[in-house]
């Protein structure tokens, strides 16, 4: 009797899946249009000092038609269009946007850029030849996951990154699916695009391996995946400003001068550093499901290796393949703390959960809805703290005006300078860099001229500044720098040698 129940229930759920799913992705879509009228009634602002960069980059496209960085560290910039560490995609692609929100009187926003992202993502999931079950399957994913919750009313470039990366495994299906050209050309494409966006996004190339049939094939996709690193790293040589403080310049500078074992001794010892901190150290406690979040990557990674050898799948093979380039390059090469690491594995994570949908491995992936359903609560209430400082900072803003008239008194000693394009270089302690009315109202044109900012952070000595002017908040006694006055608030100097 029990067993005959059991079936009738199973059944039934069966039958009502579809409307089970839609009602689920409906509550979802509600929740991020209640998220998208939060942001754009309440004007959620940005509060961390990368959204601050992102913002201010896109700002000075939109005014100024400028592609070099108004804000950077150490005075570090790219050797061509003396661009900030995110190089120059961002600032045309969101600054490009502001242009058209300006013209039809909308407050441009990058937020509000990435939620137009997620529409025409929505829209590309409608009308494409995917069936229902899967349709919904990805909306549910997409929308229920905490990066997606959290980001959606930030200004970073996470919600970008992570629509793409639909995108991306779509693709991916349908080159292995249809084995026709287009889509992969088509495929092939999009991540050289991105690259300029994200550099990892060339690890998509190792995914194209699964398709090969011959070793002429594997010749093919090496020199694919070759011009990709060849790219990568010609656009981060020139286009991009060097970060001196993170380990993979370090490593660079390494392979340039030590030998090959002292390196190999480098990256092993930052492996195991790493690894400790991905699975062990880093426990979040604020914040838990982060922590938790870690572990699903590495489950659903492991399911997809199984599956990939017990159906024979070259597809999940392809999107395993990718999710652990990228997994592995992150322990190897960069920081999985501070939200990094999820931040850097959301493209992948939802990449391969779409081939796995798309290979219908449902039962998995209702387990990972599962997970992120759990979540929510805790996430949703992380969203509200933090967009609750968000909503603050127009007050803050209003009160800062007096302070932001003092600043910009370095504008009087301008004409100094014939140039067009001005450096000013500041002491790290002379503003926020988080929740900072300041650094969002910076002025990035005075008097005829481009201002660039620059932060001293960390080790940084200011006899080798190139800056024309120095702000600090306290008289200062340095031996290249000159002081050409001051108010109440500021000391501004100007470099003479």
């Amino acid at each position: 009797m029990k067993q005959q129940l059991l079936a009738t229930f199973k059944n039934k759920i069966s039958d009502n899946k579809i409307i089970i799913m839609s009602v689920l992705f409906l509550m979802l879509l509600l929740l991020f249009t209640y998220f998208v009228y939060q942001s754009t009634s309440l004007n959620y602002l940005p509060i961390f000092s990368d959204e601050y960069g992102y913002y201010l980059d896109a700002k000075s496209f939109w005014l100024y038609n400028r592609i070099d960085a108004p804000l950077t560290l150490n005075e570090s910039y790219s050797l061509v269009g003396h661009a900030g560490f995110h190089g120059i995609m961002y600032s045309i692609f969101y600054g490009s946007f502001f242009k058209l929100l300006a013209f039809l009187g909308i407050d441009p926003s990058i937020t509000l850029v990435n939620m137009v992202l997620v529409f025409f993502l929505f829209a590309i999931l409608v009308y494409s030849r995917m069936d229902l079950e899967d349709k919904l399957l990805i909306g549910i994913v997409f929308l229920s996951n905490f990066i997606f919750i959290i980001y959606i009313s930030s200004s970073m470039s996470e919600i970008f990154h992570y629509s793409f990366a639909v995108v991306v495994g779509y693709l991916l299906h349908l080159v292995y699916k249809t084995r026709e050209n287009r889509y992969l050309y088509l495929l092939i494409g999009l991540i050289f695009l991105l690259i300029f966006f994200r550099e990892s996004w060339v690890f998509v190339f190792f995914g194209l391996f699964p398709l090969a049939k011959s070793f002429k094939d594997i010749v093919k996709y090496s020199i694919v995946l070759l011009i990709g690193l060849v790219v990568v790293i010609l656009y981060q040589k020139y286009f991009q400003a060097a970060y001196v403080i993170d380990y993979f310049h370090n490593l660079k500078l390494q392979l340039d001068s030590g030998s090959p074992i002292d390196v190999l001794h480098s990256v092993y010892d930052r492996f195991l550093i790493n690894l400790d901190k991905y699975f062990v150290t880093e426990e979040y406690e604020r914040y838990r499901f982060v922590f938790y979040c870690k572990y699903l990557f590495t489950i659903v990674l492991l399911y997809a290796l199984y599956a990939s050898f017990r159906t024979r799948s070259r597809t999940i093979l392809s999107g395993m393949i990718i999710a652990f380039v990228f997994f592995s390059s992150l322990l190897v090469l960069y920081d999985p703390f501070g939200w990094r690491e999820v931040r850097v594995l959301a493209a992948p994570f939802i990449l391969l959960t779409v081939i796995l949908i798309l290979n219908k491995k449902h039962i998995a992936v209702y387990l990972i809805v599962l997970f992120q359903l759990l979540a929510i609560n805790a996430v949703i209430d992380t969203k509200q703290n933090i967009d609750l400082k968000r909503q603050k900072m127009n007050l803050q803003i209003k009160e800062s005006q007096a302070l932001l008239n003092d600043f910009s008194e370095f504008g009087k000693y301008l004409d100094f300078f014939e140039k067009k394009r001005v450096v000013v270089l500041m002491d790290w302690n002379l503003i926020p860099v988080d929740s900072s009315a300041m650094i969002y109202q910076l002025p990035l044109f005075l008097n005829g001229k481009n201002i660039s900012y620059s932060f001293i952070y960390r080790h940084f000595d200011i006899m080798d500044s190139i800056c024309d002017l120095y702000i600090s908040n306290k008289e200062e006694k340095n031996g290249n720098m000159k002081l050409i006055g001051k108010n109440q608030n500021f000391y501004f100097y100007r470099r003479f040698h």
